[in-house]
């Protein structure tokens, strides 16, 4: 039931039908000024994906590659805590499942 509250939230969260740019550059908030479009794209593992395709597909080039470095890290990271997951837990896995 939270996968359904979550799901929806996060899709309208990333900016896939609207740029990045329509969000203020900067935000104060409690007295600490925010880059406000560089946090989105640091909290949401999505929006760079969504970014890099976009670029790609319209101009047919990537500007900024950070971000596209950081989806591959952590695509990276949740490969490999995958496989040792699934290693460690082989023997109980099925049954779990």
């Amino acid at each position: 039931m939270i996968l359904d509250i979550v799901m929806p939230a996060w899709f309208f969260l990333t900016p896939v039908f609207y740029f990045i740019d329509v969000l203020p550059h900067s935000y104060v908030l409690f007295g600490l000024t925010l880059d406000l479009q560089r946090f989105m794209h640091i909290l949401n593992p999505m929006a760079s994906r969504s970014s890099t395709y976009r670029d790609l597909l319209y101009w047919g080039y990537r500007t900024d590659i950070d971000f596209f470095t950081r989806t591959a890290v952590t695509a990276l990271a949740v490969l490999i805590f995958g496989f040792w997951f699934c290693v460690r837990h082989s023997a109980r896995l099925i049954e779990e499942i």
